[in-house]
């Protein structure tokens, strides 16, 4: 493994990512940080990547739990190959929901953990990146298809049920993208478990607390 990494009091080991996407000329420090607690996010991904002097760090989220590796894979190497400050496959998006994946460097996220000031920036980790281009350099990786209608992340119990169902029909690990979507042409009928979600519904709420405090203040 690359080493230990922790997110709040949760301690967790660590998948040498880096081995599988850089040649030997090219070392990186990769730490997966998983879920965050409901206030101060970023401190904790802050605090976990200075302890544990991580150069770079991989974000994805406990929501996520069909993450695709070829997926993370591609987003990383994208990292790896050029000059960018966050490269991630989310913004704006084209792969389904429940793919995410989030690369910056060290400097990057102490650049954000330092200016971030609103709830919605510091509770969801990268806003303040991805909405701040001319302070960072950013590379978004799309898909050939936009699928980002299609939704397997867990939020709702209904998010549950399909992902029960994803898991129980497909006998394989790691389930891939490419996996999920076979099943989803044999049967389609699965896609409308979670049909009546709200996209980014936590952000959205937590935007609404922006303005309220703003209006309080």
């Amino acid at each position: 493994p690359v080493g230990r990494g922790g997110v709040g009091s949760c301690i967790f080991e660590l998948d040498d990512l880096a081995g599988r996407v850089a040649d030997d000329e090219v070392k990186i420090s990769v730490a997966i940080l998983i879920a965050e607690s409901e206030s101060g996010a970023i401190a904790y991904v802050q605090v976990c990547a200075k302890e544990f002097s991580f150069s770079d760090i991989v974000r994805i989220t406990s929501d996520n739990p069909l993450i695709d590796p070829t997926i993370m894979d591609s987003v990383i190497g994208k990292y790896l190959e050029g000059d960018f400050d966050y490269v991630t496959n989310c913004h704006p998006r084209t792969f389904p929901q429940g793919t995410e994946t989030e690369v910056f460097s060290f400097k990057t996220l102490e650049t954000t953990w330092k200016n971030a000031k609103k709830k919605s920036e510091r509770e969801h980790v990268t806003p303040f990146i991805y909405y701040n281009p001319d302070k960072f350099r950013i590379l978004n990786v799309s898909n050939e298809k936009n699928l980002a209608h299609l939704r397997w992340t867990v939020d709702k119990k209904n998010d549950f049920d399909l992902v029960s169902n994803i898991v129980s029909k497909i006998k394989k690990q790691p389930i891939l993208m490419k996996d999920i979507l076979k099943l989803f042409e044999q049967e389609p009928e699965l896609t409308k478990i979670n049909e009546d979600y709200v996209l980014n519904e936590g952000y959205l709420k937590s935007l609404k607390q922006d303005e309220n405090e703003r209006i309080e203040s």
